[in-house]
């Protein structure tokens, strides 16, 4: 058994801990026996029935090399994925330069934009959607051509 390398454990209380799977994304609450399978491979105290879990949670391999198979698999799917989807124009819309909730991705520094308080109109959003639409539609036709 090979314990994955995209797990974290975070410690709740005195005997239960949060471990995440940064892989897959599962997050499970487990014992400090539990996690002690993990970090040491003694599995004294664990029932078959919970490694089975682990096993389908993919907390746990067979064996490395069955984990470096299933991320190599995952980052061709992304790929692949990619190739598709950014094929297509991807589209931005302001609604407003006034926001301000401070996003770490976008109003970083607090600072709105002096002067400009202008924000978007319902009919102006629906011109904006509609002319999206019909750039679209009309690079999927020709893809289709």
């Amino acid at each position: 058994m090979d314990v994955t390398w995209y797990i974290h454990a975070f410690k709740i209380d005195d005997n239960n801990y949060l471990i995440l799977n940064t892989l897959t994304g599962g997050i499970d609450i487990i014992d400090k026996n539990c996690l002690s399978f993990l970090t040491t491979g003694n599995h004294k105290l664990i029932f078959p029935d919970f490694i089975k879990r682990l096993r389908e949670s993919m907390y746990i391999y067979d064996t490395e090399a069955s984990e470096i198979s299933f991320v190599n698999n995952l980052i061709n799917q992304i790929a692949e994925a990619e190739k598709r989807y950014l094929k297509s124009p991807i589209f931005y819309l302001c609604i407003t330069y006034n926001c301000n909730l401070r996003c770490s991705y976008c109003n970083e520094s607090n600072y709105v934009y002096p002067g400009n308080n202008e924000i978007m109109t319902p009919a102006q959003v629906e011109r904006a959607f509609a002319a999206i639409l019909k750039i679209v539609n009309i690079e999927s036709l020709q893809k289709n051509r």
